[in-house]
């Protein structure tokens, strides 16, 4: 049985426009995709990280796509004060997380998160409530499980 033959570019281009249109993480018109021998690069500003984050996954699974360029940025319209506001109130209205454990700055979008936590449970749940926070795009996690 002789192999398919893999996708063209256009072809990978097509479904990756068609599967960020049927996602509704993926803001529409705010993503630029192009295709250039089975490598999607991603470009354009979003408001949270979890949109660019589902871009980039959406691309990865095109069938065809050998790799993923992700210069999809996040939007920093919130300053840090109010991004270390949210992710502390995300942290008291969580019933798994001791915020007072934990502490948050924030710069440029970047959040850094230092402290002991009870569990890798509570870990998670902190780096989530972080990373989804408005004007996040990278979160750096130097919290330690110390029961």
């Amino acid at each position: 049985m002789p192999n398919p033959e893999p996708p063209s570019d256009a072809e990978i281009l097509q479904a990756g426009l068609q599967a960020m249109m049927d996602d509704l993480r993926v803001p529409k018109n705010r993503i630029a995709v192009s295709v250039n021998q089975d490598c999607v690069t991603l470009e354009g500003k979003v408001d949270w990280d979890f949109q660019r984050q589902a871009a980039a996954a959406l691309a990865t699974h095109v069938p065809g796509v050998r790799a993923v360029l992700d210069s999809v940025t996040v939007n920093s319209s919130v300053s840090p004060s109010e991004v270390e506001s949210r992710i502390e109130t995300a942290l008291r209205n969580s019933s798994s997380v001791e915020p007072w454990r934990i502490s948050i700055s924030a710069a440029d979008g970047t959040v850094h998160l230092a402290g002991n936590v009870g569990s890798w449970f509570e870990r998670e749940e902190a780096v989530q409530a972080a990373s989804e926070a408005p004007g996040v795009s990278h979160v750096i996690d130097d919290l330690s499980v110390a029961p």
